[in-house]
Parts: structure tokens; C-alpha cells; sequence
């Protein structure tokens, strides 16, 4: 099975008690920090969480409140986006 995972050199915390989902992450231990607010933590979460794009995308739907087909593109882009910033890999999981 394929899917999205945190990459190895990546260490991220979830922002406690704030009004909306925060996270920072980065690549350790030379890569500067990526404070994610809103949107860009939910999706980060629910990629942290692993599996395929559309797991990923379901996740992201279900904690916004909108229809899987509203945030898809949206989801894709910023995934492709945290792959290409080396925070999280896509291929082959254990499963």
C-alpha cells in the first residue's frame, strides 16, 4: 500500500489549547521550523496520521465540516508541497 508518512528527519509537535489546529515542524537537525495554522494543521495532522491521499483527504473533510470533493485539490497541492519540503515521504507502507 502507498501512503503519506512523517519523514524520518522530521521532528513536529501539535500546538496545544489555541483556537484553531497549529503545528510546527522541521526537518532536524538543520532545517528551520514550519509553523502550520488553520488549514495547512489540519492537513498536516491528518497526514501525520498516515495513509493514502484519500484517507488524507477524508480526515481533512471530517475536521473542517466540508465534502471530501470541496478540499481535495487543495489537500493534493499542500501534500505535494510537504513532500517537496522534504516533512513528509510518500510510498510504500507497512501495512
Amino acid at each position: 500500500m502507498t501512503g503519506y508518512r512523517v519523514a524520518p528527519d522530521v521532528a513536529w509537535v501539535e500546538v496545544a489549547h489555541t483556537p484553531e489546529p497549529q503545528a510546527v515542524a522541521a526537518r532536524v537537525p538543520d532545517g528551520p521550523p514550519v509553523a502550520l495554522h488553520g488549514p495547512s494543521a489540519v492537513i498536516w495532522l491528518s497526514a501525520a496520521a498516515g495513509g493514502d491521499a484519500s484517507e488524507v483527504v477524508d480526515r481533512v473533510a471530517l475536521a473542517t465540516g466540508e465534502h471530501p470533493e470541496t478540499v481535495e485539490q487543495s489537500v493534493l497541492d499542500f501534500l505535494d508541497d510537504l513532500v517537496a519540503r522534504g516533512l513528509l515521504t510518500f510510498g510504500l507502507t507497512q501495512g
